[in-house]
């Protein structure tokens, strides 16, 4: 039965710190640190979802949107569909 526990205890320990570091790799590159600190992990993990999320629908947005309307303009929209000017 210890040894199980000993099990459980190291990947409890080890599931912290690779949250924790997730956390501050996202969090502490976009946000200061008063801001998400002192929040619960739960709530930390979840903002660092709802913004990676974010960045990505906006980033994938923008790039099939320069895909289609400027580098490959003509092949998916009819040449006189996008007005100009």
């Amino acid at each position: 039965m210890q040894m199980m526990e000993d099990t459980t205890t190291d990947y409890r320990r080890f599931f912290i710190e690779d949250t924790d570091m997730y956390n501050h790799i996202v969090l502490g590159t976009l946000l200061p640190q008063f801001l998400w600190v002192p929040l619960p992990r739960f709530f930390q993990t979840w903002l660092r979802n709802y913004i990676s999320g974010v960045l990505l629908y906006f980033i994938s947005c923008f790039l099939w949107s320069f895909y289609i309307y400027y580098w490959k303009q003509n092949v998916y929209v009819p040449k006189d569909a996008i007005p100009s000017h």
